[in-house]
């Protein structure tokens, strides 16, 4: 006799290969996003799509810590912004302190979607969101290639188009 326990869209089972199955469907096996707090189950992406959640969410976390030492006042200008100022004005220390928010949020949303147990917003709002990540991820490494800045040509350009395959790995796995 089969026994099965239902998680959450998921459903364990002595009866399917691996013991694991999709409701309603023979698929996936290897990997499932859903979650069971109460049981203290989890089902995990691959391990690829994992790590590269985490290195991208490191590179989220040092450009807002970037982002941080600009809107404190650093003198760090000619990295970001177009590299004209060697301090930023005020308005762009405010840019730089939306920047934070968004880098912030970028990281809990691509962790959260490689369903590691982060706050994070809903499955729904991760499904698009990431792509959100990716597309701003991409334009700004066209701007930044873009740049006069040194700065963000030959270290910012590099770095969010890693972010944006990283990403982009997260986003399809």
């Amino acid at each position: 006799s089969a026994s099965s326990v239902s998680i959450t869209n998921v459903e364990l089972s002595t009866s399917a290969p691996g013991g694991l199955r999709r409701a309603g469907a023979w698929s996936s096996w290897t990997r499932c996003r859903r979650r069971n707090a109460r049981d203290g189950v989890a089902l995990h992406y691959p391990l690829g799509v994992r790590t590269a959640a985490i290195i991208a969410a490191i590179g989220f976390l040092g450009i807002a810590t970037f982002q941080a030492a600009l809107a404190a006042g650093a003198p760090l200008g000619h990295a970001a912004w177009g590299g004209t100022h060697r301090r930023l004005p005020m308005s762009l220390r405010v840019g730089s302190a939306i920047a934070i928010v968004v880098w912030l949020v970028s990281a809990s949303i691509v962790l959260g979607h490689a369903d590691f147990d982060v706050p994070s917003p809903s499955e729904t709002v991760r499904r698009w969101a990431i792509w959100v990540v990716v597309g701003l991820l991409i334009v700004g490494t066209l701007m930044n290639a873009a740049s006069r800045s040194r700065w963000e040509r030959f270290l910012w350009a590099p770095i969010s188009l890693v972010l944006a395959v990283l990403t982009l790995v997260v986003a399809l796995g």
